[in-house]
This record gives structure tokens, C-alpha cells and sequence, in this order.
């Protein structure tokens, strides 16, 4: 088995926005509302992500035996402003395909974005969750993730609240 965690290409989009739109449908059901995660297209965020590909930090996807598994994303935070917050090293999203969980790749991607903040002289990692995505939480606390914040995101037209986890790296 060859695995290997990479900086994503433009033509991995379409994989990238897969995994996306299915953890989404998985991990948020009953947390978001049905009409939005129904409305979630893989066509729609493969197109995205292609044309923010070279606008927004990389993805970085783990691929076993040519085919990608999971993904994550992160960089330092861009505040509303658009100025770079230089403090703050940022998980911005970490997924993995719902048929690959529990295989470690999480583990390993969440692992790579720590020892990437390391390497540039971060000592901490935050990452934001769903409040309700309980099989999330469990993971990152797993992880050594401590509960550092709460807010409230919209997505769509709901207002739900969202967790900060802290790890150190």
C-alpha cells in the first residue's frame, strides 16, 4: 500500500469537493437543515475550489494507492479585513471520505498540519467545530484538542454554534 499526504493539485478538485459534499451529508445530518446539505453540489464545489485555487492557502490530500482519501486545509487566519493574523495557525477544514473513517487518516492528516505549524515556529493550532458534531469533538479530544472558544456561524439560514479547539504542537 503506497500513502502519501501532498500538496493538492488543480486537478484534484473534483476529489477534494467530493469528500466535502459527503462528510457533509454524513457528519452534519440532523445538525444542518436537510434543504441545505441537499443542495450541496460536487460539480458546484469542485468549480470553486478550482477558481480559489490560487487564492487561498493549499490543500494538502492524503492519497493511498492513487486514490484520495481525505483532505486537510489550513494556514494562517485571514481576518475580515484581509489582513494576515501572523499569531494564529488555523485548521480551516479536515475530512475524510465516511467510508475510510477509523483508518487512521484523520490521525495522520490532523498530525501533518501540527508538525507543518511546528516547522513554522506556531506552538498552537486552533480548529473550529460544529457544536453538535459530536463524533467530531470526540475525535479532535481524542486528539488532545482542548475547548478554547464558542461562537456562532451561519450556514445557510441557521445560526449554530461552533466550538474552538486548541491543540499544541
Amino acid at each position: 500500500m503506497k500513502e502519501i499526504i501532498r500538496k493538492s493539485k488543480i486537478e484534484d478538485s473534483y476529489s477534494i469537493a467530493k469528500i466535502k459534499v459527503e462528510c457533509w451529508n454524513v457528519a452534519y445530518k440532523g445538525i444542518v437543515c436537510d434543504k441545505y446539505l441537499s443542495n450541496l453540489s460536487i460539480e458546484k464545489e469542485s468549480k470553486r475550489r478550482r477558481n480559489e485555487f490560487k487564492d487561498v492557502p493549499p490543500f494538502y490530500v492524503y492519497e493511498e494507492n492513487s486514490i484520495i482519501k481525505g483532505f486537510v486545509w489550513f494556514g494562517k487566519v485571514i481576518e475580515d479585513n484581509n489582513t494576515i493574523n501572523e499569531n494564529i495557525f488555523e485548521i480551516f477544514a479536515i475530512y475524510v471520505n465516511p467510508d475510510n473513517k477509523c483508518n487512521g487518516i484523520g490521525t495522520k492528516l490532523i498530525n501533518f498540519a501540527k508538525n507543518e505549524a511546528k516547522k513554522q515556529n506556531y506552538s498552537k493550532v486552533y480548529l473550529w467545530c460544529l457544536k453538535d458534531n459530536l463524533s467530531g469533538r470526540k475525535f479532535y479530544e481524542k486528539k488532545l484538542g482542548k475547548l478554547k472558544g464558542e461562537t456562532i456561524v451561519e450556514i445557510g439560514e441557521q445560526d449554530l454554534d461552533e466550538v474552538r479547539y486548541e491543540f499544541n504542537v
